[in-house]
């Protein structure tokens, strides 16, 4: 798992910056004394240590004035002890309290409420709500430069902060520039602090991480390794322990399959009593990084260890962990025992989180999937009807297998391409002469490309880019093949020309992609702040529908979350759609570059474009398999050839004659009986 906050070194800050209850203070109130609670919180028994400060509360609210100190430490324990049992709603209700106490009480006291309004914030952080958090954050900054002495570790520790907030709304170039300045703060101290350096090393690592940067990431973590070492105190093994891990990690990303075991097994070595759930994070990782060398044995070993270990009360984390287990499984031949391992997986997520949720939709998939490499297509294609109702809000549910859920009411984008991909690919092999699965096959790979078309043009995270980057164009020519298959069928040429108008939208995806690879203002003649502004609504659109996605998909989605982040993501909708108005009418050039996804639309308006003496050849390769297009004003054709290796050779060769190609080398025969070739 990857934290920007350790929860060990601020349950240490907190330890320091709480004042102890002087003897003074303690007037025994009754039976339960601060001192108990405090004892507990000492030992992290969070949920003891917050039922005993509560008992002192309520007595001291019928004995004491609400000016007394003692209540001043009490708020603030019991806001520590909820924040660690993950209850952030009462965390910021008594730091709240503590920080109406400083401002009635203790007005002088700058750096007590300094450190309350940090805490407030990070409560909102993990609470998920952003703008309250980072108000708090700035109040905190401001109150503290009001200091003499702006170049100490707490203030650095404010920027620190900064950084994990920006670094959680996806803002990876603020949450990196708070970082650099918590940085020349420690490194201006004499010596500088290697501890708090390589702690302030391990967040900037993730970032670089969590952002797909791997080589500066592993430059920090390498840092971070290097000073938590040479600390060599037990007190910083956890935070070794996910260096380790995560350096792992990225070496298992950069397919370095070996060195990711390597440091996977320091990671366990160097921390030996990490807690259960962790222990099974760790086993997990093992094993899929045994299985890409192919040592099954001991990936199989630590698949069951991640199955095993993970605590019953973690259902999500423990059908995950099925899921992979019963993935090896299946490629491994075991299929009675993958089999049994699917259908407990399939259970228990059926009985923690019901019919309609991604993880239940994620059980149907590598069912399905495993029934498609074991060929009973029909038998997957059921299984991928199932797996779309699951992915589905509860408007869908029917399990007719020609029918699909409207693409506005999935749970999960992604999830959803894969399943449509999945079944029009069981529904295709499983047709053999029977059009009705024929059809479905094809109108569900024209959804499928439907929803690419409306989700692509969102700001997507790093991973779904890659994934519809690796798998986009094979989408189009599956609907190249499938409409073709349909014209065979049924004799209809309107299947032809939508396999042509998929040629080309293959092609115009390439192209579109190359464009905004560029810089597309210069091109279309847009503001530099206007595509700021764009990205900026973009990105925020992609990240509330990440949260949303990941609430959903959650154990126990949270109704306050669900309801701020879609109100959220109306807000930036709303934005969006003004702004997308008003480049059609000002900027008609970027608005069909960027927006309109008509492309051609249909031969017969490409034939409107087109002189009676021009025509446009299109074409897809297709595995060994030529699909050749010829429009024309009047007329339009399809040729479907074999190609053979000759073919491929001569292609070779061309590239490479184009590549090296010196008009002072070559006569005119050549270059023609180049171009002939």
């Amino acid at each position: 798992m990857i934290l920007i906050h350790n929860r060990l070194f601020i349950i240490i800050l907190i330890l320091i910056l709480i004042p102890p209850c002087k003897s003074s203070i303690i007037r025994d109130p009754c039976d339960n004394c601060p001192d108990a609670g405090i004892e507990l919180f000492k030992q992290k028994k969070f949920k003891e240590a917050q039922a005993s400060f509560m008992k002192c509360i309520a007595c001291l609210n019928n004995q004491y004035p609400a000016n007394d100190s003692l209540f001043y430490y009490l708020y603030n324990y019991v806001g520590a002890a909820c924040y660690y049992l993950n209850d952030f709603d009462k965390a910021t209700e008594y730091y709240k309290k503590t920080l109406v106490y400083l401002e009635n009480f203790r007005k002088e006291s700058i750096a007590d409420k300094a450190n309350i309004l940090n805490n407030i914030a990070d409560a909102y952080m993990f609470k998920g709500e952003y703008d309250s958090s980072e108000a708090y954050y700035k109040k905190n900054l401001l109150l503290k430069r009001k200091q003499a002495d702006t170049l100490n570790y707490d203030f650095a520790r404010s920027y620190i902060n900064m950084s994990a907030l920006y670094y959680r709304c996806g803002k990876i170039n603020k949450a990196l520039y708070y970082s650099v300045l918590a940085e020349n703060i420690i490194n201006k101290t004499e010596p500088p602090d290697k501890v708090k350096l390589a702690s302030l090393y391990l967040n900037r690592g993730n970032i670089y991480f969590v952002d797909k940067q791997y080589d500066p990431a592993l430059i920090y973590y390498n840092n971070a390794l290097n000073y938590f070492t040479e600390a060599d105190s037990a007190l910083y093994q956890e935070q070794l322990y996910k260096v380790l891990l995560n350096t792992g990690s990225i070496y298992f990303s950069k397919k370095s399959y070996a060195q990711a075991i390597n440091f996977y097994k320091r990671a366990i070595n160097i921390y030996q009593s990490p807690n259960q759930l962790e222990r099974t994070y760790i086993c997990k990782y093992l094993a899929r990084a045994y299985e890409k060398t192919g040592e099954n044995l001991l990936a199989e070993r630590y698949y069951k260890l991640s199955v095993a270990l993970c605590p019953e009360n973690r259902p999500f984390e423990r059908i995950k962990n099925m899921i992979y287990y019963f993935k090896f499984c299946s490629v491994a031949g075991e299929k009675e025992y993958s089999k049994a391992l699917s259908e407990q997986a399939l259970k228990l997520s059926l009985d923690a989180f019901g019919e309609h949720h991604p993880l239940t939709a994620e059980c149907y998939y590598v069912i399905a999937k495993c029934c498609l490499i074991n060929e009973d297509f029909n038998t997957a294609s059921k299984y991928f009807q199932l797996a779309l109702i699951s992915v589905s809000d509860t408007s869908f549910g029917s399990e007719e297998i020609c029918s699909n859920p409207l693409a506005e009411n999935v749970l999960s984008d992604i999830l959803f391409i894969k399943i449509l991909e999945g079944k029009s690919t069981a529904l295709y092999k499983a047709a053999a002469g029977r059009g009705d699965y024929l059809q479905c096959s094809y109108n569900t790979i024209k959804l499928l490309l439907d929803v690419i078309a409306h989700v692509r043009n969102r700001y997507l995270t790093n991973e779904s880019k890659y994934y519809l980057s690796e798998n986009e164009y094979d989408y189009y020519n599956f609907a190249i093949e499938t409409a073709y298959e349909m014209y065979k069928t049924t004799g209809d040429s309107l299947y032809l020309k939508e396999a042509f108008v998929y040629a080309d939208r293959s092609k115009y995806i390439t192209l579109t992609e190359s464009l905004f690879n560029l810089e597309n203002k210069k091109i279309c003649r847009i503001p530099d702040t206007l595509i700021k502004i764009e990205n900026l609504i973009l990105k925020n659109i992609g990240f509330y529908r990440s949260k949303l996605q990941q609430e959903n998909s959650s154990g126990n989605p949270d109704r306050a979350k669900l309801n701020l982040w879609n109100d959220k993501l109306f807000t930036f909708n709303k934005k969006l759609f003004t702004l997308t108005n008003y480049f059609e009418k000002r900027y008609p050039e970027y608005y069909k570059l960027k927006y309109d996804t008509n492309y051609i639309g249909s031969v017969e308006a490409l034939q409107e474009y087109l002189a009676t003496d021009n025509c446009m050849v299109e074409y897809s390769i297709i595995d060994s398999v030529i699909y050749i297009f010829l429009v024309t004003a009047d007329n339009f054709y399809v040729h479907k050839d074999t190609l053979t290796g000759e073919f491929f050779n001569s292609l070779m060769s061309i590239g490479n004659s184009i590549v090296s190609y010196n008009p002072d080398e070559h006569t005119v025969q050549q270059y023609d009986s180049m171009v002939r070739g």
